[in-house]
């Protein structure tokens, strides 16, 4: 579920065209999404609590953006990077590509991706304890 949820969280970055959204600007954007499961998810839908729980493993955490005096809290694309790298093939033909990202000030450095073989499982992502 996490590797689905990572995969249409970069479509949803691109087809917004921008580098950062609130946590319910993504959770709503989600949830319209009728070929996945996000409107149903766990009973409810997904909520923006159940989407920092899901993308907790990947060590992506909400932040708190200042927009005017409006401090709401959500993610960068830029958070994404290592997770999209590891977990992801690369971007399906006809989507951003590196050099495109270079160019773009929504979009940041260049994707790239590992081979899924060497990846782990994503159940196998485990939180670092801290002391």
């Amino acid at each position: 579920m996490g590797v689905q949820l990572l995969g249409d969280i970069r479509e949803v970055f691109a087809e917004m065209g921008c580098d950062r959204a609130t946590s319910q600007r993504l959770v709503d954007l989600l949830r319209r999404r009728e070929d996945r499961p996000w409107a149903d998810h766990a009973g409810s839908g997904l909520t923006v609590r159940r989407l920092a729980s899901l993308l907790s493993p990947f060590e992506i955490h909400p932040r708190v953006f200042r927009n005017g005096r409006s401090t709401p809290r959500g993610y960068c694309q830029e958070q994404f990077r290592d997770a999209f790298a590891r977990y992801l093939p690369s971007p399906p033909e006809g989507s951003a590509t590196p050099q495109q990202a270079r160019n773009s000030r929504h979009f940041v450095d260049g994707w790239t991706a590992t081979d899924r073989a060497s990846v782990a499982h994503p159940s196998a992502v485990k939180p670092l304890e801290t002391q």
